[in-house]
């Protein structure tokens, strides 16, 4: 997980916020459930792609690529079912795996809430090993995201090593490399390679501080 910067809210949804939460809220009050048509008014094409380009088409929890196996989610940050009236808030609204959003689900603790990389830096609570994610000592949000998001599960794990496999052959060279311009051009490739748009750059980046010191 890494530090995201929220995008402009997209005109469909700043010009129809209102509206829409107003149309929601009214099934909701009067304890109906409201139909798809007005429940899923957030799938809206333009705010999905937005959501992506914030995400760099990666899921904003585990950073995987979303779209290789699957068209991915939009995420309620606050569940929607928790917190209605937030269901169509630009500030609640991200691009998620199918994996990281049924693991998360509606849970959410007010006195201890999962990581939001938009306004928080993950790394204040989670650090990498390699293709692991632990939580910092004694932090319990770090700790609680962690294992709510699964963000250690085993396809994960072969996936980041697989790709930090990759890395580590560029740093072996780049460590090993006299020649100043074909090392200039091999730390070109590993800050290509730990790009935030790169999957798993929170791992990525973790291996490079070990590895090398440009």
């Amino acid at each position: 997980m890494i530090k995201l910067t929220k995008l402009e809210c997209p005109d469909t949804l700043s010009q129809n916020k209102e509206k829409w939460t107003k149309e929601y809220m009214s099934y909701i009050e009067k304890g109906q459930p409201p139909p798809e048509s007005v429940a899923k008014r957030y799938n809206h094409s333009d705010i999905k792609s937005t959501l992506k380009k914030e995400t760099y088409g990666k899921c904003a929890y585990c950073e995987s690529y979303v779209q290789h196996v699957y068209p991915g989610d939009i995420e309620h940050i606050k569940p929607k079912s928790k917190y209605p009236k937030l269901i169509f808030e630009w500030e609640n609204l991200t691009y998620v795996c199918w994996q990281c959003n049924h693991s998360k689900l509606d849970q959410y603790d007010e006195d201890c809430p999962p990581i939001n990389p938009y306004i928080e830096d993950p790394g204040d609570f989670l650090i990498a090993v390699r293709a692991y994610i632990h939580h910092r000592r004694g932090n319990e949000r770090g700790r609680y995201t962690k294992e709510l998001l699964k963000l250690n599960r085993p396809p994960l794990l072969e996936d980041r090593r697989r790709k930090i496999s990759k890395l580590k052959i560029i740093l072996d060279r780049y460590a090993g490399e006299t020649d100043e311009t074909t090392k200039k051009a091999l730390l070109s490739e590993i800050k290509f390679e730990i790009a935030d748009d790169k999957e798993y750059s929170f791992c990525k980046r973790s291996v490079f501080d070990q590895m090398a010191n440009p």
